[in-house]
């Protein structure tokens, strides 16, 4: 069934609670503000130029919501839909808003890209091959993108990038193997930074480390920086992959890592902040409940954190807290 942009005011649940998660990695200890909407799992967000509309992916439903900022937010309209044809969507796991101010969303289950305007009109199908799984999106310096995926022929990771007319430009392989565990991690994270390189993240980690490999677009590897997670012990992980960190995001020269649930030393939602050089600077405290799928985007000042499989909303925290 493919969903057509209409009004969803209908199908709004919202409820805005103020201090649920509390920082307490900084002097003032102030409060984050979570939107609860009836999404059923709200995989990734991204905000619109103006900053005033947040696009919610919601990858049980294959549908992507628009949110007004207000104050209030509210939800007023989706587009997307379960299924293969056009504007369509199977298992997407993220999304991204591109250079034209159009909104890519990686459609995972249809091995593809689609493309809608912000709007929510369809524009076009950007396929990827049956050979590979898009996990992960980023929009590069130049405008083009760049796009994660696991190539089952090749079992292994590759990125795949484009132009900013969405034409392939070619491919390279990453590394994300770990001598200690025999399966390949088939997750991760893909983001670009303001000097032009790509960052890859394997949130399965190796033992109870992860490690952040940089590239340049053209697939030069620019270092290798790794760190302690923490908290898994080691006889947990082996035979079986475990997310010790759940997303990477980019803001004011600064690389941010969240930890699973698993690596978070509260048992909450840990961040781990590196410069662009690679120097590992603090870990930031965020004291709360457990949350393994966490995705975050930036603007206005603030991290929107989606809750994939905990509350299933959108959690806004201040980026100076962080």
């Amino acid at each position: 069934m493919l969903l057509a942009l209409v009004n969803v005011g209908a199908r709004l649940e919202r409820v805005v609670l103020v201090g649920v998660v509390a920082l307490a990695a900084v002097n003032a200890a102030p409060t984050s503000e979570t939107y609860s909407f009836d999404f059923s799992r709200p995989t990734a967000t991204a905000l619109n130029q103006a900053g005033d509309r947040l696009y919610v992916l919601d990858g049980n439903a294959a549908v992507v919501d628009v949110v007004r900022m207000g104050p209030p937010p509210e939800l007023e309209a989706a587009f997307g839909g379960a299924g293969s044809g056009d504007g369509q969507l199977h298992m997407p796991a993220d999304l991204v808003r591109d250079t034209h101010g159009n909104v890519v969303v990686v459609d995972t289950g249809n091995f593809r890209l689609t493309v809608f305007s912000a709007a929510g009109s369809f524009l076009q199908n950007v396929p990827l091959g049956e050979e590979r799984l898009p996990e992960s999106i980023a929009v590069a310096q130049d405008g083009g993108l760049a796009v994660l995926c696991w190539n089952g022929e090749q079992a292994r990771f590759e990125i795949v990038t484009l132009g900013d007319d969405y034409r392939a430009r070619g491919s390279f392989p990453v590394d994300v193997s770990c001598p200690s565990r025999s399966a390949k991690a088939m997750s991760g994270v893909l983001v670009a930074d303001g000097d032009g390189a790509l960052w890859v993240l394997d949130l399965a980690g190796c033992d109870d480390d992860y490690t952040l490999r940089k590239y340049t677009t053209d697939g030069s590897p620019l270092g290798s920086y790794n760190h302690q997670a923490g908290q898994i012990p080691l006889d947990a992980q082996r035979g079986k992959i475990v997310r010790i960190v759940s997303d990477l995001f980019i803001a004011d020269s600064s690389v941010y890592v969240i930890l699973g649930a698993g690596g978070a030393e509260t048992g909450g939602l840990d961040v781990d902040v590196w410069s662009l050089s690679g120097t590992y600077g603090h870990r930031a405290r965020v004291v709360g409940p457990a949350r393994p799928l966490v995705h975050a985007t930036v603007g206005n000042g603030k991290v929107y954190l989606t809750d994939e499989l905990g509350m299933k909303a959108v959690i806004a925290v201040s980026l100076a807290a962080l």
